[in-house]
């Protein structure tokens, strides 16, 4: 999707499909929260390979700073391995700390962009053990059924 992942969608964007299909509609747009909070119960849930996959690695904290171009800075929390998300910013270290644009986290978590794409492609700033960010996109591949990267053997799925 490429630059326009990062402007801004119409009004109403999550009321169309697919994304209407797992995105409650609270009569405003998602904010980072109610999006993460959606997309795990809507899609990684229900998705038994990405709750496989997800269950693999030891337990980590990521940490996003997704910036929104009217509300500004809005933080979330998501523990992999048991999953959890959570509003607000981490009290303790994460593991990694990811900071973007609000619409190229959708266009991530509706899969036009891929979360390492985003990483390479300058669209987030990442902070802290890639290995979890590794373990991230894994995920998120799963959620999106378009199978998990090979990595290699100094790497394994679950590394700490």
């Amino acid at each position: 999707m490429g630059e326009k992942a990062s402007q801004e969608r119409p009004d109403g964007w999550w009321r169309d499909p697919p994304q209407s299909e797992w995105i409650l509609d609270r009569g405003h747009e998602p904010t980072t929260f109610e999006l993460f909070h959606d997309f795990i119960i809507g899609k990684a849930v229900t998705t038994p390979e990405a709750v496989a996959v997800a269950s693999m690695p030891p337990s980590r904290l990521i940490q996003f700073d997704i910036t929104h171009p009217r509300r500004g800075v809005e933080y979330v929390r998501l523990f992999l391995s048991p999953t959890d998300v959570l509003e607000g910013p981490a009290e303790e270290e994460p593991d990694l700390t990811i900071r973007m644009n609000y619409y190229d986290l959708v266009a991530i978590l509706l899969g036009e962009l891929s979360v390492m794409g985003a990483f390479w492609g300058g669209k987030a700033t990442v902070i802290g053990n890639l290995t979890a960010g590794i373990d991230l996109f894994d995920t998120i591949q799963a959620i999106h059924k378009k199978g998990r990267t090979p990595r290699p053997d100094f790497w394994p799925s679950g590394h700490p």
